[in-house]
């Protein structure tokens, strides 16, 4: 059964996607809100198949600290399912990507329009100043900027790895930092195609005021995050 709700769901999302990417081209067009608008819908449209044909459900905690203007969102990153949730639960968050995506036909294209921020890795410095320079553009319009500290997607249990860019965004932005853990890595593959059911727990914990210095801001984030995170692991596994 669980093969063939995977099978089932995995069906669904590509055709879902393939119909909704093609058919909703002409919003290059249009002004990005609606490029944005369409990308929020995929997103629901992904969940409403993950809870209903896997199963999977989704417990969204401390929604009074999503922000709704101007802030830097470091989320702990397991799987994708965070980067869709993460983009609904906020108003118009300008998610940090790797330049690689942008050569993924119509992905990299509706994520360039949306307003994302794309940075080349192989430069460091270079991208550690374009991605303050597009942070401050996205601050100065209220939009949330949604960072995954980490990098890179990093299984359940996985010893941290917290990379310090995290800091030029904060200590120079000058914005307070919501932490965010979940769980997600219980339900969705990291690897593989097969998604379990259950109930994602996301929590947004208390923001992180700005001011802090290197050490301290990496010590505070790591430690709230991994704590949070740990929790609602073994809540999901019990």
């Amino acid at each position: 059964m669980l093969l063939l709700r995977s099978i089932l769901f995995q069906t669904y999302w590509w055709g879902i996607s393939a119909v909704m990417t093609i058919s909703h081209v002409p919003l290059f067009l249009a002004p990005r809100k609606w490029t944005v608008h369409q990308i929020k819908m995929w997103g629901r449209v992904s969940l409403w198949g993950l809870r209903n044909i896997v199963g999977l459900d989704v417990e969204v905690r401390g929604r009074e600290h999503i922000p709704q203007g101007g802030a830097l969102i470091a989320s702990k990153h397991q799987t994708m399912w965070e980067t869709i949730a993460l983009f609904n639960l906020n108003p118009d968050p300008a998610i940090i990507f790797k330049r690689e995506l942008t050569y993924v036909p119509f992905y990299g294209w509706y994520a360039m329009k949306a307003g994302m921020i794309l940075i080349d890795r192989s430069t460091k410095a270079t991208a550690m100043r374009r991605m303050i320079r597009r942070g401050q553009e996205c601050i100065d319009q209220n939009r949330q900027i949604v960072v995954f500290p980490e990098g890179t997607r990093r299984p359940v249990g996985a010893e941290p790895d917290y990379k310090s860019g995290i800091y030029g965004l904060y200590g120079q932005l000058n914005v307070p930092c919501v932490p965010v853990a979940h769980n997600s890595g219980l339900y969705w593959p990291r690897r593989g195609y097969t998604w379990r059911p259950g109930k994602v727990i996301i929590e947004f914990l208390p923001p992180i005021a700005p001011g802090l210095k290197r050490q301290e801001f990496m010590d505070t984030l790591q430690n709230t995050i991994e704590a949070a995170t740990d929790r609602l692991v073994a809540e999901g596994q019990n």
